[in-house]
């Protein structure tokens, strides 16, 4: 195979603090043929003097505030790479990672996704990766949860590397997808599998920085980040039936009620804020739906199945106090006692595996 370059894009606003790091990962990988382009999306704080002092070593691109959408929109657009990263400005790449991804990449490979390492604002390690992968995925689990649910158990941002021909077949996004103008991975990951392989690396080759800037749950329960989730499902609901539809695949219109992640975002908003809840059906048939979708799920192993069925009816039937308790233990990583990550470890699919790949590192 000819040597493929990688373009590492990274998406900043108002990340100043962070930028340099992100920009020095990148920077450090290990790989000749790459290109690295910041796109900055109108920084009102230090971006710019910080982009201007890696003078040559980078491509700088700097645009009216538009969100990540548009940067994705506008990074591509002047990128020349066969292997396309997408990187937050406040997390760090690892400097294995084009040697990783070139040892299992072929040309009909539409994504590959790997772990990340959640750190602090400081840098510092939080003991955690993420996503979890209870089972290894195969590309059957992958597509079939696609079609049944919009969805299947993907990386973050920073944790993906996509082929150029594929973001070439779906970007640039439309603006119109407001709900998502700042989070396009929850876009570019879902319809991959329409169009070639996904392959997941089982080990860490990025850093996500958790802090109090990120559009997350981080130190208590937000319903307003669960409510923004169940409006990103509804758009992406809309964005892949189109898409599928285009391949002449079909998509039920009620997918999302077949998607645990949806609808146990819905309970929770029901027990939390019931006047917020998005569907007019009682709690009991909610989690009734809940139950359904977790274990048909394709993309989690048993016991994980098992474990999320119990927390769900637990929820359901908790007085409010102790069900937000539980909403914390399960939305608020950096509430959780050690016993509940422990508990969560357990689940993980350990070892270095890669699809059904393994590899030797």
């Amino acid at each position: 195979m000819p040597q493929l370059k990688f373009s590492i894009i990274i998406i900043n606003y108002n990340y100043g603090r962070f930028l340099a790091e992100a920009i020095s990962s990148a920077l450090a990988i290990d790989i000749p043929e790459k290109e690295i382009i910041v796109v900055d999306d109108g920084s009102t704080d230090n971006s710019a003097a910080v982009i201007k002092s890696f003078a040559s070593q980078i491509i700088p691109l700097f645009k009216t505030n538009g969100g990540a959408l548009s940067c994705v929109n506008v990074g591509f657009r002047r990128s020349s790479g066969d292997i396309v990263i997408f990187l937050d400005a406040d997390d760090r790449i690892s400097c294995n990672v084009a040697k990783l991804v070139l040892s299992v990449w072929d040309q009909g490979v539409a994504k590959i996704q790997y772990l990340a390492n959640v750190i602090d604002a400081s840098g510092a390690s939080l003991g955690r990766v993420q996503p979890y992968f209870s089972k290894i995925l195969t590309q059957s689990d992958i597509r079939q949860s696609l079609i049944r649910t919009t969805n299947y158990i993907t990386s973050a941002c920073s944790a993906n590397a996509y082929a150029r021909w594929y973001l070439a077949e779906i970007l640039p996004l439309r603006e119109s997808y407001t709900a998502h103008k700042n989070s396009p991975d929850n876009l570019l990951n879902p319809i991959a599998p329409l169009y070639g392989r996904i392959i997941t690396l089982q080990l860490p080759l990025c850093d996500y920085r958790h802090h109090g800037a990120n559009d997350g749950v981080l130190a208590r329960v937000d319903i307003a980040n669960i409510t923004r989730m169940i409006r990103r499902d509804q758009e992406r609901l809309d964005f892949v039936t189109e898409k599928a539809l285009q391949r002449k695949i079909l998509i039920s219109a009620d997918a999302l009620l077949h998607c645990p992640y949806h609808v146990n975002a819905c309970i929770v908003i029901y027990k939390h804020s019931p006047e917020l809840s998005p569907y007019t059906i009682s709690l009991a048939r909610l989690t009734a739906l809940g139950i359904r979708a977790t274990l048909g799920y394709p993309c989690i192993g048993v016991s994980q199945k098992l474990a999320l069925v119990a927390w769900l009816l637990c929820l359901c039937l908790a007085p409010r106090p102790i069900a937000l308790r539980l909403i914390a233990l399960r939305y608020v990583p950096n509430s959780r006692p050690q016993w509940a990550t422990l508990l969560l470890s357990w689940f993980r699919v350990k070892g270095k595996t890669a699809g059904n790949c393994v590899l030797k590192i």
